[in-house]
């Protein structure tokens, strides 16, 4: 019972350091929409490309440890269990909250509401395609909690399950290379693209890894940090992406979660951990938009202290208002009212 308390706390310091990455990026990327003017980081400054680089990869940490607890927990043994409460905790708040972002949007602009419309944003929403860019990554989320077990019970040979994925992954890839149809460029095809990161949370649990990361955390880390400056000099432009997603992406795995074995007791890491779900859910658009154009004067004292305080005040205002929403009726209208209903990813 304990391991399993220090292997949370420990997951709980991952998620901390995951949300703190999107928020980051999030904060960021409206200095560079609004401000710079630009769609990417490759011509702004070196710092910002590092600081991106370090944290771009978020998302991956978050299905790293969706496929790590599915172990831990031992769910690959209680499917049913396991698929209602991720619809209670997960899909219900994404639900609700998508379609108030919808209509909140829809009262502003003041077009008429058309039953079509709200059909087909129903359908783009549970495809990835939603007001709050960052609920994207919910469909995608679920698509791999519920489609993942039938690959584990089907392919019960791990190195074997491995391949396949890859081959899975590489497939996609090859096929929206040469594609212009989004439906196989785009969501949600290119979701199939992070079962590799399931897997890997399901091996570092199943054959207990943390014992050679922790022996090796320091120079897993050194590697990390010297890989991504390299990375960050963009030396080869036209692989630039590609190193991204299949070098970067899941070496900041390995690196983060040496981290977080180094820093499994840091309070402030853990907190953000156990309420990265909520953070998730309410800190874009409308509280780190607000605050991005509040505080834009901010930018001229110094741009990165721009973009931290907003990625701390946007924390700060999603965990006030998720306690907000706790003490009202919302609570069991959109939050699940189990015991753990914290810290779902």
């Amino acid at each position: 019972m304990n391991n399993k308390k220090e292997h949370l706390s420990e997951l709980d310091v991952f998620n901390g350091i995951a949300i703190l990455c999107v928020v980051f990026v999030h904060s960021s990327s409206y200095y560079l929409k609004d401000i710079l003017n630009l769609t990417t980081y490759t011509d702004t400054s070196f710092i910002l490309r590092l600081l991106d680089n370090f944290c771009h990869g978020a998302v991956t940490m978050f299905i790293f440890s969706a496929g790590y607890k599915f172990i831990l927990t031992n769910s690959q043994n209680n499917h049913k269990i396991y698929f209602l409460k991720q619809f209670k905790t997960t899909f219900k708040p994404f639900i609700i909250i998508s379609f108030i972002l919808y209509l909140f949007n829809l009262l502003l602009s003041k077009e008429p509401f058309k039953i079509t419309e709200i059909i087909t944003y129903f359908i783009k929403i549970l495809l990835g395609y939603n007001i709050a860019y960052q609920l994207w990554y919910i469909p995608m989320y679920l698509f791999l909690i519920f489609s993942y077990p039938f690959i584990y019970k089907f392919i019960k040979n791990d190195l074997i399950r491995f391949i396949t994925i890859i081959c899975i992954v590489i497939f996609q890839k090859l096929i929206s290379i040469n594609s212009n149809n989004i439906l196989i460029s785009g969501h949600p095809f290119d979701f199939l693209y992070y079962y590799i990161f399931f897997e890997l949370g399901v091996i570092f649990q199943k054959y207990n890894l943390k014992n050679k990361i922790t022996k090796y955390s320091t120079t897993i880390l050194l590697v990390y940090i010297i890989s991504t400056v390299v990375v960050t000099f963009n030396l080869l432009p036209a692989y630039y992406g590609k190193i991204q997603s299949y070098f970067l992406w899941p070496l900041c795995i390995l690196g983060y979660y040496a981290f977080s074995l180094k820093f499994k007791n840091n309070k402030l890491l853990i907190s953000l951990g156990k309420y990265s779900f909520f953070i998730f859910l309410f800190h874009d658009p409308i509280i780190c938009r607000t605050l991005s154009q509040v505080l834009q004067p901010l930018y001229m004292f110094n741009p990165l202290f721009y973009i931290c305080i907003i990625t701390i005040l946007t924390i700060i205002l999603s965990i006030a208002l998720y306690f907000i929403i706790k003490s009202t009726f919302l609570n069991k209208i959109l939050f699940y009212s189990g015991k753990n209903n914290i810290s779902k990813t």
